[in-house]
């Protein structure tokens, strides 16, 4: 490894670290329609913006006055000041993410329900701009950009660090995309794993109540566990928590014109302080008019 590419590769190395593009590659890999072309389809718009990112950084700082001397001007100590200040920035909004969490508006579901929706052409611009919106990325991407710039290596050097960074930053797309397409039907196990998790119905959800002090209070989760249906021939309740003596299901067209009350049990599991419990609730519906 030539001196450059030492130089360049701790940035290269930041650039890959972008957790957000590789969850939206995970979650098109998820989808139930045509997965894989659609994350090869953002990974092109993906990789695209990257290679025209690294290209005008190389660019515009090939055109400063210290480019190839080896030597920083007093543009160049801005330029870092400048990158050192956005990552600063970067630091503390996760830092201040990470104590006032938002409530995610729909999670996952959300995102899964509009990747499904979308053309498969349209994820080509949804790669463009994730990359885009990628500023941690970015900002390593021009970092690295400038330390080649300013070096003295030949310009066959500069290249490969050049082409280095830019392989790196994609990472977080091609590596998803090309395992499942190496892997091919191999994969299919896991993908579905994947869609199941990341469609589940049956998830955590927080059910806010009430609020304590302007503040929501989570109340109860998972609400509903199980859902059962008893379906009775006479009009009284023999019992409203149990399906003894019910009549069997499924009901047969026979048996469903001797069905004279029908009671519904619900289980659900509540959390009111730091533990879940398991409650029950039971009502009866009586058919009237029942020839």
């Amino acid at each position: 490894m030539n001196a450059l590419l030492a130089q360049v590769l701790p940035f290269a190395i930041a650039a890959a670290i972008s957790p957000t593009v590789l969850t939206i590659v995970l979650l098109i890999l998820a989808g139930a329609h045509k997965p894989l072309i659609r994350a090869w389809a953002f990974t092109l718009g993906g990789v695209a913006f990257t290679i025209l990112f690294v290209w005008l950084s190389v660019t515009i700082f090939g055109n400063l006055g210290d480019a190839g001397t080896g030597h920083q001007s007093m543009g160049s100590r801005i330029v870092k000041l400048v990158f050192a200040a956005v990552l600063l920035a970067l630091a503390v909004r996760q830092v201040i993410r990470a104590r006032h969490p938002k409530p995610a508006a729909g999670g996952p579901n959300k995102w899964q329900r509009r990747l499904a929706n979308a053309r498969t052409i349209d994820f080509v611009a949804v790669g463009f701009m994730a990359m885009l919106s990628n500023a941690s990325t970015l900002v390593m991407i021009l970092a690295g950009a400038h330390v080649v710039t300013v070096s003295q290596a030949p310009d066959s050097a500069k290249v490969e660090a050049a082409i280095m960074l830019g392989v790196f930053a994609a990472l977080p797309m091609l590596l998803p995309v090309l395992g499942v397409t190496a892997f091919g039907s191999h994969a299919d196990g896991a993908l579905k794993a994947l869609n199941k998790f990341t469609t589940d119905s049956t998830g955590h959800y927080n059910v806010l109540r009430q609020t304590e002090g302007g503040q929501p209070k989570i109340q109860a989760r998972t609400l509903i566990t199980n859902l059962a249906f008893c379906y009775w021939t006479q009009a009284g309740d023999p019992n409203a928590t149990s399906c003894a003596g019910s009549l069997p299901v499924p009901l047969s067209v026979t048996s469903a014109g001797l069905v004279r009350l029908i009671t519904t049990t619900t289980t659900y599991d509540a959390i009111t302080t730091t533990g879940t419990k398991s409650r029950q609730v039971s009502f009866s519906s009586r058919l009237r008019n029942v020839a």
